[in-house]
């Protein structure tokens, strides 16, 4: 899978310690999406309403350099189908699941709920805590 984009580098092993520090404060978060929409909301097309610490997890991601644009979602799928192991994935592959997911929700409304709500996202962050802590390669 480790196809790298070099025009896109690594991230800084900073960022990736900011990401990792949010896990706590995501498992806290799980669950407490709010669903808008719908015909109490005048017809609207739902959609959800996650809360503020996953707005600002995900507006660092983008400024902090962690959003792969080489991400490929078919990921999440050989993840669930156990076709591939989280912990089988080196630094850049774990980036591109995180990215797939944060991606995922723009075209299936509620699957970064669905991800916070099973701690499979929380469960990402913490494959790169692991890594960093193995002496990942960053970037410098």
């Amino acid at each position: 899978m480790n196809n790298p984009d070099f025009s896109q580098p690594l991230p800084l092993e900073e960022n990736l310690s900011w990401a990792v520090g949010f896990v706590e404060r995501l498992d806290e978060a799980a669950g407490k999406e709010i669903w808008r929409g719908g015909k109490a909301e005048g017809n609207q097309f739902p959609w959800c309403q996650l809360p503020s610490v996953v707005d600002e997890f995900l507006l660092g991601c983008g400024t902090r350099g962690l959003m792969r644009r080489d991400y490929d979602a078919a990921i999440l799928g050989k993840l669930a189908e156990g076709s591939v192991q989280l912990e089988s994935l080196d630094l850049l592959d774990t980036l591109r699941v995180l990215t797939a997911h944060i991606r995922a929700d723009r075209f299936c409304e509620g699957h970064l709920a669905s991800a916070l709500r099973s701690g499979e996202f929380q469960e990402v962050l913490r494959r790169l805590g692991r890594l960093i802590e193995g002496g990942a390669d960053t970037a410098e």
